[in-house]
């Protein structure tokens, strides 16, 4: 690995990086054993961010579009609150060996800004472009914006190009991503303060991913084989790396009656339990939820920016705006084929559940295909049974759900009277950021929790123990910010949220991912579920990716 400079060494690759300003959360981090043992990658995959200490782990248990000109009032102010309650001084080692003095930029005429780009695209590539001419010919008249933003992003890697070669990076995959995102209404306007230009640049080109990355330990082998435990079965739970003998259980043969009485049973209750919760509600307009959902989008690039914001494709520098995702869960599909996908979701609930204990009284193995068949069956005959198929239906359309295909997000337009306002009201902001952590999830996390046995522990396991850290940052910002207090409580004087909903749910498959946690520590897990950097949590894709239509509920 070459040395980048004196202060620390470069990265390997620059084709996939990202920045971010990730903060930890305010309480004390819990002390984590340090198994992981540092490697050099081949290559970095470009990104760059500052080793931030990891919020406290939760108990286990039960930018939108920017124009380059100004932001709205309203938009400006939520962003200044939350940004308030976040800032903080730190090192950032994706730019403390970068300039940006900008040379040359200051003396292009009008009618020369193709030129300019294009001499700095010859630089990057090695030969000559005319992609920089182009680009003005195409956009300049109606997005001088546009122009402004690529004239300045060739220039922080031209300006910069014998750092990042010497760190192993290289451009050909950071030219279109450069054109492409200067496009975008969420490319970031000039500021020389923020540096917001500059570090979005970094980001789309993967340099910031990269840096990020080389920044991280992976998992040792002994963490290796505890990982591999928890995510397959004993006969497949199996490294390369060590001996050592798993700690697994082995699976006997399934016992088909105990599993259809059992799943029966246990998911029956489940269902009647979720819907006397919702028995009785009371309306809540979705412009109001969508106001929340604009809060979420900004706390979560705002505290946790490193490492969302790290992936070259993030939804954020699109332009996108949460709220433009939110759909009403009453319009759920509640076909058949939908009804037992979220019966399928529920029954790695309660199947992996230490007091039902489903699956291992029926001999239940989820990595042998006649046993998820023999599952499946049963669901078929449970949507068929017209008393049962009401429950299930009514469940569905009080659940909060993200479809991987169209990044839907649905939100009950409602919340239970039942219990206390505020505790309601908290509860599906919760609900509404554990749904949006599905929208941001890397596609390859998905793939590889799609190849393992206990595909539940990383799709939603993971998924919520990020949520419980999240919503406690969350609930910090709110409380200090009355305008935003007003958005998410409806208008209500701030009261804290219950206890319960900064633990990590989903039962077992919560509780596996704070082993994942203890092995890996916070950064390896955001590495792996925003980066799809899934190596960093001791897995990766084993086998043929079984497709599937689920919704990924709460």
């Amino acid at each position: 690995m070459k040395k980048r400079t004196n202060k620390r060494q470069k990265t390997s690759s620059a084709q996939d990086v990202q920045p971010s300003s990730s903060l930890p959360s305010a309480s004390q981090p819990p002390q984590r054993k340090s198994t992981a043992t540092k490697t050099t990658p081949a290559r970095l995959s470009t990104g760059t961010g500052t080793k931030a200490t990891p919020p406290t782990k939760p108990t286990a248990g039960t930018k939108r579009k920017e124009s380059d000109t100004r932001k709205t009032s309203s938009e400006g102010a939520r962003k200044k609150q939350a940004t308030e309650t976040t800032r903080v001084a730190r090192p950032d080692p994706v730019m403390e060996d970068l300039t940006f003095t900008y040379p040359g930029l200051s003396t292009v005429k009008k009618g020369g800004e193709g030129a300019f780009i294009d001499a700095r695209l010859k630089l990057l590539s090695g030969s000559d472009t005319d992609d920089g001419t182009a680009f003005v010919a195409a956009h300049g008249k109606d997005d001088p914006g546009a122009v402004e933003w690529l004239m300045r992003a060739v220039c922080v890697f031209s300006e910069n190009a014998e750092v990042m070669i010497e760190a192993g990076m290289t451009f050909g995959p950071v030219i279109p991503r450069l054109l492409k995102q200067a496009t975008h209404p969420g490319r970031k306007p000039f500021d020389a303060l923020s540096r917001d230009l500059e570090k979005q640049a970094l980001q789309v080109s993967g340099w910031t991913k990269g840096i990020l990355l080389w920044n991280l330990k992976p998992p040792s082998p002994e963490s290796l084989e505890k990982l591999q435990s928890i995510y397959y079965s004993k006969s497949r739970a199996t490294t390369t790396t060590t001996t050592m003998a798993l700690d697994v259980p082995q699976i006997g043969p399934l016992d088909k009656a105990v599993l259809r009485t059992q799943l029966w049973t246990s998911l029956e209750e489940l269902l009647d339990n979720h819907n006397k919760g919702w028995a009785q509600t009371e309306e809540r307009s979705i412009r109001e939820i969508r106001l929340v959902a604009n809060v979420i989008q900004d706390v979560v690039e705002l505290a946790f920016g490193k490492f969302v914001l790290a992936r070259p494709d993030s939804p954020y520098h699109s332009g996108f705006k949460y709220s433009d995702k939110i759909v009403s869960t009453t319009s759920r599909d509640v076909s058949p084929k939908a009804l037992k996908n979220f019966l399928k979701n529920r029954s790695d609930v309660v199947g992996n559940d230490k007091n039902s204990a489903v699956y291992e009284k029926a001999n239940y193995d989820p990595g042998r295909r006649e046993d998820v068949e023999a599952r499946d069956a049963i669901l078929d005959e449970m949507v068929k049974s017209s008393a049962l198929r009401k429950k299930v239906v009514r469940a569905v359309q009080t659940n909060g759900a993200h479809s991987p295909g169209t990044g839907t997000i649905y939100v009950q337009p409602f919340i239970s009277t039942q219990g206390k306002k505020t505790d309601e009201l908290w509860q599906q902001s919760r609900t509404m950021m554990h749904e949006f952590l599905h929208f941001l999830t890397h596609p390859q996390f998905r793939k590889v929790a799609g190849s393992i046995d206990q595909r539940q522990v990383m799709i939603e396991g993971v998924t919520d123990l990020l949520t419980a850290l999240m919503f406690r940052r969350f609930v910090d910002i709110v409380r200090q910010a009355p305008a935003l207090t007003r958005i998410v409580l409806g208008g209500l004087p701030f009261a804290a949220p219950p206890e319960r909903l900064f633990q990590v749910g989903y039962r077992s498959a919560g509780t596996k991912a704070g082993q994942i946690f203890d092995e890996v520590g916070f950064e390896n897990i955001e590495a792996a579920y925003f980066l799809g950097a899934t190596t960093y949590i001791g897995v990766e894709k084993k086998k043929k990716e079984k497709k599937t239509e689920e919704m990924e509920v709460l």
